[in-house]
């Protein structure tokens, strides 16, 4: 399995000053797909590109994502996946995305499989603290798909397996703790008090700062 290595973060911290840059924005994002064209048997650009439309189809609030948006990002995402098969942090991008989909445009199987996918290869593996997200997004899948008891089953195994430690610190920290703020609101909204006082639990461990979880 490939770890988070600094290289990703570098890519994260590119895409996220040509997301918020206000000048030559378009140019940017336009030599970047002009790149992801070319060079086909560059996993950092995939995942580069990626991610680029990633972000900017998610930061705009209360805005559906287009299917073709959605179908570039997939593209991109699976074309670094077939480089490196085991990326983990392309495979959480797009684990992220396939959950936040309407129901009518995910595919649950792949959904599924990605992630039992993720924790089968984080078992072979010196585990490391970020290695809950995929725990958290299936729980989160789940909990919708098949109820409260395979909510609890995966809540028991990653506090089992994962040594939670803080990743307050970390440039990821916000990518990290989307799908866990997301999870822990989702149960609060369904009144589920038990299991939404154990995520915040896992929460407040991973991002002490992070005032939802205090």
């Amino acid at each position: 399995m490939r770890y988070i290595m600094e290289e990703d973060i570098d890519i994260v911290k590119t895409i996220n000053m040509i997301c918020n840059t206000p000048i030559n924005k378009d140019k940017l994002c336009e030599n970047l797909r002009q790149q992801y064209v070319k060079c086909k048997d560059d996993y950092k650009t995939a995942f580069a590109y990626g991610l680029l439309n990633f972000l900017l189809a998610t930061k705009t609030k209360d805005t559906t994502i287009g299917s073709e948006k959605i179908e570039v990002i997939f593209n991109a995402f699976n074309h670094a996946l077939e480089l490196i098969p085991q990326y983990w942090l392309v495979q959480m991008f797009k684990a992220i995305l396939l959950l936040e989909l309407p129901e009518v445009m995910r595919n649950d199987k792949e959904l599924e499989e990605l992630l039992l996918q993720m924790i089968e290869q984080q078992k072979e593996c010196e585990p490391k603290a970020y290695f809950i997200i995929p725990y958290i997004i299936y729980a989160d899948f789940s909990y919708s798909t098949k109820g409260k008891d395979a909510l609890y089953e995966l809540l028991l195994e990653a506090e089992k397996d994962i040594p939670l430690y803080s990743l307050e610190q970390n440039y990821l920290k916000p990518y990290f703790c989307m799908p866990i703020r997301n999870f822990f609101k989702r149960l609060l909204r369904s009144g589920e008090a038990e299991y939404s006082d154990r995520v915040k639990k896992i929460g407040a461990i991973l991002f002490p700062n992070e005032k939802v979880f205090q």
